[in-house]
């Protein structure tokens, strides 16, 4: 699957897939962390906090392979 870079992460070339990169607390020490948000069609699709653009990828073409 190809991204596009966009202001919020990437999108697939389709356009049905956003990957938006957001920043959270870790609740260990505090620190930030970078997580990913897959949306599909707008909407929220993968775990909110996931640690993984390779994962949210995953899960994105699962559900191409579905189609």
């Amino acid at each position: 699957m190809k991204l596009k870079k966009t202001k919020f992460g990437y999108q697939s070339g389709c356009g049905m897939f956003q990957f938006i990169k957001c920043h959270v607390a870790t609740n260990r020490n505090g620190y930030w962390k970078t997580a990913w948000r897959l949306t599909y069609q707008g909407r929220l699709i993968s775990d909110p906090f996931e640690e993984s653009l390779t994962y949210c990828k995953e899960i994105a073409n699962g559900i191409m392979s579905e189609k």
